[in-house]
């Protein structure tokens, strides 16, 4: 089990597991957390490593949109990917930037992992995950 959550140690007889505090933050179930996620008033900072959080399966067989937010603070590197599926580099200069994806029938893990650079006093802040919903209506006759 992993003994520091949070930027820092835990102590005592009991380890708390950050990884649902960040989940209420981003709006999504976490499945990982390196030791230099913080949180922040508006989400979850990523110091150095990586975080990673599952969108679920949708069964429905319709497509889901979803929109996920973040920016870079400091002065490194931000690789963010889909399943394993490299989906780009970022950094400060690119300001907020928003993606945007649809899942069906597989669920989705992105991971965001941020590599400091020199005197970096920053990270990748991840702000909260939204549903997209379809424009218009579905009409279903049997």
């Amino acid at each position: 089990v992993q003994r520091v959550y949070n930027g820092g140690m835990d102590a005592g007889c009991y380890e708390f597991d950050w990884r649902g505090e960040y989940a209420k933050l981003i709006g999504q179930k976490v499945v990982k957390a390196d030791p230099q996620v913080v949180e922040a008033a508006d989400g979850v900072l990523v110091k150095d490593g990586t975080l990673v959080y599952a969108f679920p399966e949708n069964g429905t067989g319709r497509k889901a949109r979803y929109a996920v937010p973040f920016e870079v603070t400091g002065t490194g590197v931000l690789s963010v990917s889909d399943s394993g599926v490299g989906l780009g580099e970022y950094t400060s200069v690119d300001g907020p930037v928003t993606l945007e994806f649809k899942n069906a029938d597989a669920a989705h893990l992105m991971a965001f992992s941020y590599a400091p650079g020199a005197a970096d006093a920053g990270g990748a802040l991840l702000t909260q995950a939204t549903y997209i919903p379809p424009p218009g209506f579905l009409l279903m006759l049997r």
